[in-house]
């Protein structure tokens, strides 16, 4: 059977579930399960075991390991950062996105620490170039993501805002209630990470989507038992829309 090519894959092609469901409390996000084929969604996993493996890099904020993917991803991870995909979730939520996109590969080791209570609204620096998808995405070899701190002084990165968050989970072991590992949807920043009004779980092949606003306060949850895998992106917008919609405070510098 032929491989494709995945970056020039329509998402429609690909897609096993396109009734996905739209929550609106506390804030608007959107979840669906088996979101793509099975022998897509087994292409996806197999990238992410070879990708993660003995190349994450610990990150002690998030008490998580990870992995950036940058210009020229290929294979089926390349799908990720591919018109058609990028297009269709900036429709989905409705953002006016720039061409940026940061995609990590995240793993929590069992018994992971809750993580913080936070919304997303962060700003991420880029480095621009020439796409044939039209998708920028993050270099950490040229600048910092978080700081824009550039590695050359020729260099000039350009700072955007978190437009939009997804998560895609993948390559976790089958999971119960009690493992853990659930990613909680929170009403305010202060709210206790273990007590969230909903949890969504990582279960293979679902996905987790919002908007990144001033209200879309989520958390990772301890993983009690099991190893928990996570395929995370990012959108972004201008800084001057945020400034114009929320005010210059709500932009929050990463933590």
């Amino acid at each position: 059977m032929t491989t494709p090519r995945f970056d020039t894959l329509r998402p429609a092609s690909v897609l096993a579930n396109r009734r996905w469901v739209k929550n609106v409390f506390p804030y608007t996000y959107y979840t669906a399960s088996n979101v793509f084929t099975p022998r897509i969604y087994q292409m996806f996993e197999s990238a992410f075991r070879e990708h993660t493996n003995g190349r994450q890099q610990y990150m002690d904020k998030h008490d998580t390991y990870g992995v950036t993917l940058t210009r020229g991803v290929d294979g089926p991870l390349g799908f990720f950062a591919s018109r058609g995909w990028y297009r269709m979730i900036a429709r989905l939520v409705g953002i006016k996105a720039t061409p940026h996109l940061n995609i990590g590969l995240h793993h929590h080791e069992p018994g992971s620490e809750n993580g913080f209570v936070h919304n997303d609204l962060n700003p991420g620096w880029f480095v621009d170039y020439e796409s044939d998808q039209g998708t920028v995405l993050a270099q950490p070899d040229l600048c910092s993501y978080t700081t824009g701190e550039a590695t050359k002084a020729e260099i000039k990165p350009r700072r955007t805002i978190r437009a939009a968050a997804l998560l895609f989970y993948v390559a976790n072991p089958p999971w119960t209630p009690g493992d853990g590992g659930e990613t909680g949807i929170y009403r305010q920043g202060s709210d206790d990470p273990e007590r969230p009004l909903e949890a969504v779980p990582p279960i293979n092949n679902s996905i987790l989507l919002f908007e990144c606003t001033p209200w879309s306060f989520h958390s990772f949850i301890q993983n009690r038992r099991t190893a928990r895998n996570s395929l995370v992106m990012w959108w972004h917008r201008e800084p001057a829309e945020v400034v114009r919609r929320w005010g210059a405070d709500s932009i929050i510098d990463y933590r």
